[in-house]
């Protein structure tokens, strides 16, 4: 799942996306309803107010380690950045 939902008070856009891998190995990319905000019981959420600011863009190849994608993205962040929020 790729949630995209911009919410205002008075606009739901829905741009989440569902992506999986279906029959003879093909990969499967279906839009979600425009008013389907469900999503399953874990999710790694990005939340935003929409602001202009900079951003971190990485590119993967193919892993590396022993961690998974989101598991290096905090332990890369955390030894950056120690005891500040990010």
């Amino acid at each position: 799942m790729m949630m995209n939902v911009v919410v205002s008070p008075s606009e739901l856009k829905n741009e989440t996306r569902l992506a999986w891998v279906g029959a003879n190995n093909q990969c499967v990319l279906e839009e979600a309803l425009q008013n389907d905000t469900r999503f399953a019981l874990l999710a790694n959420l990005y939340h935003c107010e929409g602001k202009p600011g900079k951003v971190l863009k990485v590119h993967a190849k193919k892993r590396t380690g022993k961690l998974d994608f989101i598991g290096t993205m905090q332990k890369a962040l955390e030894a950056r950045y120690k005891d500040k929020l990010v």
